[in-house]
């Protein structure tokens, strides 16, 4: 479909610094590639990883990594131990999805929110209603 040479490598030689300096949110519109016409004229990177470093570079594109990630072993945690039934089922088929967009970020879609991922954000919602997420103060020791 023409991801590899029509839009991945002619961004690979725009993304020189945006490993430090990131170029923003959906930032391919204004992209080198895209303003000289070497790039197919496509809205988002077509590669959830790339978008993500190419969007956010590499600092803040592993902090939101490291936050996917957790939040994943959080619906994890819930699906085993939440007391009621049916939430265990929706964060067991939130974790699910959360593998499904990891394997479906080869080749489309963004690790930032959007419209097609509202199920998910609310089955977030949902998990910090029940105490997910919350962080939970170390007890002091008094030596």
């Amino acid at each position: 479909a023409g991801r590899l040479d029509r839009i991945w490598l002619p961004l690979l030689d725009d993304f020189s610094l945006s490993w430090l300096f990131p170029h923003g949110p959906s930032s391919i519109m204004w992209s080198k590639p895209m303003l000289n016409g070497t790039i197919l004229f496509v809205g988002h990177t077509h590669n959830a990883y790339l978008g993500l470093l190419y969007d956010y570079g590499m600092i803040l594109g592993v902090l939101i990594a490291g936050f996917l990630a957790y939040l994943f072993g959080q619906f994890v945690r819930y699906a085993k131990r939440d007391e009621d039934r049916g939430l265990r089922h929706l964060f067991e088929g939130a974790a699910v999805a959360m593998l499904v967009w990891a394997i479906q970020g080869i080749s489309d879609d963004r690790f930032t929110p959007t419209i097609a991922q509202t199920p998910l954000w609310c089955a977030v919602g949902i998990l910090m209603g029940r105490g997910g997420l919350a962080v939970k103060p170390r007890a002091r020791s008094l030596v």
